[in-house]
């Protein structure tokens, strides 16, 4: 009988080799393989944690888990991610760095298991008091990124009988931890990026803006709005030092619920917190107003408002504080602001306070030419005594100071009496214009018993009901849009009116009223001298009171001997002229690599040493590049000892190449960081002419960005004018006398003249520089420095020398 046999299957080895793993330690593989291959699958923070604590909670049978994150900006932890009962109540929780378990565990950087949080010192119970969840035990892991912690995972209450966690689930935790770590890691790099990215687009979008215009109000309305839009913020103000108060600071444009009650408002410099900012010139960043003794709380108890934090910048113009730049209440999170606020509020602010200063600076420019072109017309009104030559330099020549279309001057025959006496762009009979008559006969009411009436909008008053048909009816007749008069009087009463008329609104702003007092009293005094004038009586220069001519002969032969002496006398003809320090030798400053100027070290006109540093661009975004280069050579060299255990030549020669190119890279942009400090070539004195006003903004490499003057020898700049260049040459001496030290005189000797002239706008003259070196080892002679230089010529007779510029004028003239 043949037996049956059974054929037993051979096992396969990789079937043994599984069946041969614990069955736990191969559910944990399982489970670190699937989440390592769902971390690869997005960069997105929120959505990686919100993964990995599905899984988690899953896999080791939790109740409850948070992921908390460190928050650098703001110096403390947030939850971003939490699963459980209380969910709603734990995100967004932020505690201070080592506060509770997972702030002990993340500072710390080591992983812990408690079995019963009642007896572990390190548990807070306010969570559980505010949300109502009960924590029995918690296994806590940090994640950690080249000994940084980035965060850590938590979890609550195991669903077990003993409810405990074990060392299998800290295995488990500790593994996804480390394989979260380097993804978070470079997420956030990425979240870094962006953010560097964002900055660098809002700060150019504040550059652009900013550079639109030089009016101050208009700017500071520009920065304003773009501060509280760019922020994000509830409310704000801008404070600037007061120009009639200046220990004060006023509030110049505000927004939000208290706005009214602060526009306007002064504070003494060093009150309240605007106050201190001001005085230290330092930003404060305040996280809880009302537990700050400096917080000025009376505008919140009027309204109504609640100040929670607060941003307050200084807004700098070299070592001098213009003003602060305040901005209330994010109003996204817990209303306060962070470490990231500051640093873009600092860079927005330093912009801002090139702008105003440019604004301010524009402003008095601005008035610095009014004030010119006032004196200008005011020299030439008060140049002559005849009353109708007054009257019409008055009514055409202030039309450099006010944008009108037509200036009339009516003066006073007798008290309530005016007769016009100049209309601007006329001449002759003003009787054929029948608005001038007609404002003639309604002159005596005009002013309305006060100084000066003013109608910027006259369609405005012709619909009002108090409109005066006589006023409405001349309005009508002139056809005009605006109109504003002014009464001219002096200490002895009233001389007559000043009428400017425009076609447009606005012909008298508010900003020009200043300078047209001073012209009016200019005004009235050349008005009072001219009628003065017309009541002297005449004389006859040639006889004396009795009738009697005076003895001719005696007076010519007196006369006659002073000439003949004065030829005789011999003097050192000497030429006059402008001095100012120009440079003798000076390079050129250039950025060694493109991006934003970050700061500016010294201000124009200072003294700099070889190598010191003049200015500095931004190297966050090659700092960055660094930090991912760093991260990948960290990766590289712990590839190339895998691949030389394992004696895989191919993979190892690969990662050494690329090992080499790295650290290549890696010092190429070390070198581009230390370019980014730009530095003296020289010692000497600094020109930086429009550099401040690039501050904030992308300069280029190799670009002109700074001159350095060598100042151990200068030259003297000689303005000679046009008549007295034929009595200069080189080698004649010079003595220079300087503004900065009018006791010392330098001597030198000429030792050229220009070619060309220069032509003298003020004078519209032409002057040509002439040449001198001085030695000025002990650095106190600058560039720029000006004062009064003298060039001693041949001798020539002292007649000579006071006729030489009369008879020039006739030779010139009439020398034909």
């Amino acid at each position: 009988m043949e037996r049956d046999t059974e054929k037993k299957p051979k096992k396969n080895a990789q079937d043994s080799a599984a069946h041969s793993i614990d069955p736990e330690e191969y559910t944990k593989l399982k489970l670190v393989y699937d989440i390592t291959r769902q971390f690869q699958g997005t960069l997105n923070i929120k959505v990686l944690m919100s993964k990995i604590m599905d899984r988690v909670l899953k896999e080791l049978n939790a109740e409850a888990g948070t992921f908390f994150m460190v928050d650098e900006a703001a110096g403390d932890i947030v939850c971003t991610e939490a699963q459980g009962p209380a969910r709603d109540k734990v995100l967004n929780l932020r505690i201070p760095l080592g506060a509770g378990i997972v702030g002990w565990c993340i500072k710390t950087r080591k992983p812990t298991i408690i079995y019963d949080t009642s007896k572990d010192k390190r548990f807070s119970s306010d969570a559980d008091e505010k949300t109502g969840f009960v924590t029995k035990s918690v296994i806590c892991v940090p994640i950690v990124h080249n000994k940084v912690s980035l965060g850590a995972l938590e979890l609550f209450n195991k669903k077990t009988k003993d409810g405990k966690f074990n060392d299998h689930d800290m295995d488990v935790l500790k593994i996804i931890a480390d394989g979260a770590a380097g993804i978070l890691n470079n997420a956030k790099v990425l979240d870094v990026e962006k953010k560097l990215k964002e900055r660098s687009m809002i700060m150019n979008e504040f550059a652009r803006a900013f550079s639109t215009t030089l009016d101050l109000n208009s700017l500071l309305d520009m920065v304003f709005r773009k501060v509280i839009t760019a922020f994000n913020c509830e409310a704000g103000s801008i404070w600037l030092i007061d120009d009639v108060e200046p220990d004060k600071i006023i509030c110049q444009i505000a927004e939000g619920p208290g706005a009214k009650q602060v526009l306007g408002a002064k504070l003494p410099i060093g009150t309240g917190i605007v106050g201190t900012v001001v005085k230290n010139k330092k930003m404060e960043m305040v996280l809880d107003a009302e537990k700050d003794e400096r917080f000025l709380s009376k505008v919140d108890e009027k309204t109504g408002f609640k100040t929670v934090s607060m941003l307050c910048v200084p807004l700098m113009d070299g070592d001098n504080c213009m003003g602060c730049l305040q901005i209330i209440n994010k109003k996204s999170g817990n209303h306060k602001f962070n470490r990231e606020d500051t640093e873009l509020l600092r860079n927005v602010s330093a912009l801002a306070g090139v702008s105003i200063k440019n604004a301010q600076l524009y402003k008095k420019e601005t008035k610095i030419q009014e004030l010119s072109g006032l004196l200008k017309v005011s020299r030439e009104i008060g140049s002559s005594l005849d009353f109708d030559s007054v009257a019409v330099s008055v009514v055409n020549l202030t039309s450099q100071l006010v944008d009108y279309d037509r200036a009339i001057l009516l003066s006073q025959q007798k008290p309530g009496k005016y007769t016009i006496a100049a209309v601007s762009g006329m001449a002759g009979n003003f009787k054929t214009d029948e608005s001038l008559t007609h404002l003639e006969s309604i002159s005596s009411v005009i002013l309305e018993n006060k100084k000066d009436n003013y109608f910027a909008k006259i369609d405005d008053y012709l619909n009002s009901p108090t409109a005066v048909e006589q006023f409405k009816k001349y309005f009508e007749m002139a056809e005009i849009k605006s109109f504003y008069c002014r009464e001219l009087a002096d200490g002895e009463g009233q001389l007559g009116i000043l009428i400017f008329e425009s076609k447009s609104i606005g012909v008298m702003p508010e900003e020009k009223r200043e300078m047209l007092d001073i012209l009016c009293n200019q005004v009235s005094a050349s008005l009072r001298n001219a009628t003065m004038y017309q009541s002297v009586p005449r004389f006859d220069l040639f006889r004396s009171k009795e009738g009697k001519s005076f003895k001719w002969p005696v007076i010519i032969g007196t006369v006659a001997a002073v000439i003949a002496l004065l030829y005789f006398i011999p003097i050192t003809y000497s030429v006059n002229a402008g001095a100012e320090v120009v440079p003798l030798l000076k390079k050129f400053v250039y950025p060694g690599v493109d991006g934003l100027l970050k700061d500016i070290k010294i201000k124009d006109g200072d003294m700099v040493d070889e190598g010191q540093e003049i200015a500095r661009i931004d190297d966050s975004e090659f700092l960055f590049q660094r930090e991912k280069l760093s991260n990948r050579l960290a990766i590289i060299e712990r590839e190339i000892v895998k691949f030389r255990m394992e004696n895989n030549l191919i993979e190892l020669s690969g990662r050494r190449n690329e090992l080499k190119q790295i650290q290549s890279q890696i010092e190429d942009i070390d070198g581009k960081i230390a370019n980014t400090r730009i530095l003296s070539p020289l010692t000497g004195q600094i020109i930086l002419k429009d550099a401040s006003a690039k501050l904030g903004e992308y300069i280029s490499r190799g670009s002109k960005f700074a001159e350095i003057v060598d100042l151990k020898k200068v030259k003297i700049k000689l303005l000679v004018p046009e008549d007295k260049v034929r009595h200069v040459r080189p080698g004649l001496s010079v003595n220079v006398k300087f503004t900065a030290f009018p006791m010392e005189i330098r001597k030198s000797t000429l030792q050229y003249m220009a070619v060309e002239g220069e032509l003298n706008e003020v004078s519209n003259a032409y002057y040509y520089p002439a040449y001198a070196e001085f030695e000025n080892e002990e650095g106190r002679l600058r560039v720029s420095m000006g004062g009064n230089g003298r060039i001693k010529g041949d001798k020539t007779s002292a007649l000579r020398y006071l006729l030489e510029a009369p008879l020039n004028y006739l030779y010139l003239n009439y020398g034909w």
